[in-house]
């Protein structure tokens, strides 16, 4: 669930049990699924449509390219996980996202960098990000330059 007042976009989302290993500290795997969500969430507040719209009401695709992850601290299940996304890059048909996760206590518990590609469904090669699309992201960028 997303939270959005204007400035930096928040993800929140509660690590599940399913989601640890015996040491009760969150899987990597469970990690970049929060940071992908996190990403598909920002574009429904942000942009106004998420991936299933984009990939089914305009057959355009949003596939990762490029992911690194690190790990700041543990998160374990039964915690909440914040997630502040900011988008860094926005290319002509890529975007470079930066997302830092912090556990309910404020505390960095993993950060990473995704980079996405816009693709036309069909033809699957990258395509531009429409104008319209390319504004709001902008509009963000600037807005959230400084936080």
């Amino acid at each position: 669930m997303g939270e959005y007042s204007g400035s930096v976009f928040v993800y929140r989302r509660r690590l599940q049990w399913g989601e640890g290993d015996a040491a009760q500290i969150g899987y990597t795997r469970s990690q970049l699924d929060i940071l992908l969500e996190a990403v598909d969430d920002w574009w429904r507040h942000v942009v106004g449509l998420d991936w299933f719209e984009l990939s089914n009401g305009r057959g355009l695709g949003h596939p990762c390219v490029h992911v690194e992850l690190d790990f700041h601290g543990p998160v374990r299940p039964g915690q909440e996980v914040f997630v502040h996304v900011f988008l860094d890059k926005l290319g002509r048909s890529s975007m470079a996202y930066r997302l830092c996760a912090y556990d309910d206590n404020g505390t960095l518990g993993f950060s990473g960098k995704l980079v996405h590609v816009l693709i036309d469904g069909s033809t699957l090669s990258s395509t531009p990000i429409p104008d319209s699309l390319a504004a709001l992201m902008r509009a963000y960028m600037d807005r959230t330059r400084d936080a």
